[in-house]
């Protein structure tokens, strides 16, 4: 038992430090697409490189026997690290390139710890995002390739998360191995909801919102609303993950409204109409929060029962779709960049895009709940 207690509890570190910087990776990745192309004359060829964050279409790759031996794992974490730390390099193109190696070389051991802990990663995105808002707080915004201590401090998460991984697997790797594995994972809940995250709870939107003066809670005339927006945030994805860890393990705890044959219907519509407040009214944007943190988080948890390890072929189709909606959300504020036919489409819909990609959540989390994907 205190086995499979210290297994569980290296799998969720190593799943929330993954997430923070696969995502946090991804979306410098397209920021320097965005720049290659939106800070020149206009769209040119290097738009095409986004078709290579599609990282769905190496998952019947890296599922196969070769990639859980463990030397095949020590090699994919060592490229990963080593593209992770070289990121920071203050090359476009270069930057490009070497991000897509870690985001392609860290799924063998992610996709196995998804495997094996199954809904229980649900935790580890909270504490990544948990862990990635106290670092906005204290970067005061800026992100992780904003300033040279930033990028080292990234540099040192990508460092820390390589060596714990390969201590994870030199000490652990049998009793690892020999564990049983559920046939059930939430990994598509997880990249999707990653996408809606990196649109969402990283959009200028949202703190825009909190100062909205027609907000219940606004907090206009405040000087530090910006710290106060992501100590929420904080609370918010903590008090999400100790909910569900006494709506999963506890019997005597239940909340009557999320128990019942409704409960997916009332939970996507509870978080379609918090999106659409967030990001059109902004009459209550802390409790709608809350909603999108709580709902999203169920989300992640409750698809674990319905998407079967060999069912990822469906990630790549949703990728191609968030990757479509991001790329239009980056265009909507640059229209006068774009072909002419695209001009009347994203001219100021910023918002409509990132609504879309709750919507493709929603979708995502309702299909795993009404038939197993295969």
């Amino acid at each position: 038992m205190e086995t499979e207690d210290i297994l569980y509890q290296f799998q969720i570190i190593i799943g929330s430090i993954w997430f923070l910087l696969y995502f946090e990776i991804l979306l410098h990745l397209f920021s320097m697409i965005f720049v290659l192309n939106f800070t020149t004359a206009g769209i040119n060829s290097t738009v095409f490189l986004v078709l290579l964050t599609l990282t769905g279409i190496s998952i019947p790759v890296v599922q196969r026997k070769i990639f859980q031996s463990k030397n095949t794992l020590y090699f994919t974490i060592v490229v990963a690290g080593v593209s992770g730390m070289l990121t920071v390099v203050p090359n476009a193109l270069f930057s490009i390139i070497i991000s897509l190696g870690f985001l392609y070389f860290s799924l063998p051991l992610i996709l196995m710890i998804a495997n094996h802990v199954n809904r229980r990663f649900v935790f580890s995105i909270s504490y990544a995002l948990v862990l990635e808002y106290f670092f906005q707080s204290m970067f005061e915004g800026i992100g992780f390739f904003g300033t040279v201590v930033n990028k080292t401090i990234l540099a040192f998460l990508v460092l820390f998360w390589t060596a714990l991984s390969l201590y994870f697997l030199n000490k652990y790797y049998h009793d690892y191995i020999e564990s049983p594995s559920a046939q059930t994972n939430n990994f598509t809940m997880v990249m999707i909801f990653g996408y809606f995250f990196i649109t969402t709870l990283e959009s200028p939107y949202l703190i825009a919102s909190w100062i909205n003066p027609h907000s219940i809670f606004g907090l206009n005339g405040t000087n530090n609303f910006f710290y106060v927006v992501k100590l929420s945030l904080i609370l918010f994805f903590a008090l999400g993950a100790v909910l569900l860890d006494l709506l999963t393990y506890r019997e005597d705890f239940s909340l009557w409204f999320l128990r019942g044959r409704y409960t997916p219907v009332i939970l996507s519509g509870a978080f379609l109409v918090g999106l659409a407040d967030l990001m059109w009214l902004d009459l209550i944007t802390p409790i709608d929060i809350f909603i999108l943190v709580y709902v999203s988080l169920t989300f992640i948890r409750e698809s674990g029962h319905a998407y079967r390890q060999n069912g990822h072929n469906k990630l790549i189709i949703l990728q191609i779709i968030q990757t479509l909606l991001i790329f239009l959300y980056a265009t909507a504020g640059n229209w006068a960049f774009v072909p002419g036919v695209l001009k009347p489409i994203v001219r100021n819909n910023a918002p409509l895009f990132i609504f879309l990609t709750g919507v493709v959540v929603v979708i995502t989390y309702l299909v795993s709940r009404g038939a197993d994907i295969t």
